[in-house]
């Protein structure tokens, strides 16, 4: 059994590295930060997972006034945790957000970097699926 980590990063494309090594040591600042801003989620006993990229993520759920929906969003890269006990956890990003995805496994640590642009919008409407502003459906904006 495994346990993944996922770590966001949204990255500030205004961080000066030079600033940082003029300045501050190195460092990040108050007013020079490398991201806007960090996630981090874990998934406990992972049996498997497989990903897939340009694929489609079906967006789920429910609203107050007009019900349960479901909309799939296209060119989406998913990773697919099939957990001991039989259930699903599913991470899902646009591809158009994507600055860096790294994913390594050591052991029983699954470790999944991701980082986003800071030039394209995106919304994060349930935790582990970022979906760019462009593919959002509408009705629910």
């Amino acid at each position: 059994m495994k346990t993944c980590q996922l770590f966001c990063y949204h990255v500030n494309d205004l961080y000066s590295q030079e600033v940082a090594d003029l300045k501050h040591g190195g460092e990040e600042s108050v007013d020079n930060k490398r991201y806007h801003w960090t996630d981090e989620l874990q998934v406990r006993n992972v049996k498997d997972f497989s990903i897939q990229e340009n694929g489609i993520y079906v967006l789920k759920g429910e609203q107050s006034v007009s019900g349960p929906f479901e909309f799939p969003i296209i060119e989406m890269r998913t990773v697919q945790f099939d957990l001991v006990d039989g259930s699903k956890v599913e991470f899902a990003f646009s591809e158009s957000i994507l600055e860096n995805f790294d994913i390594q496994e050591e052991g029983d640590k699954i470790l999944l970097k991701v980082s986003f642009k800071d030039s394209e919008a995106f919304g994060n409407p349930i935790s582990g699926i970022y979906i760019s502003n462009h593919a959002f459906p509408e009705s629910l904006n």
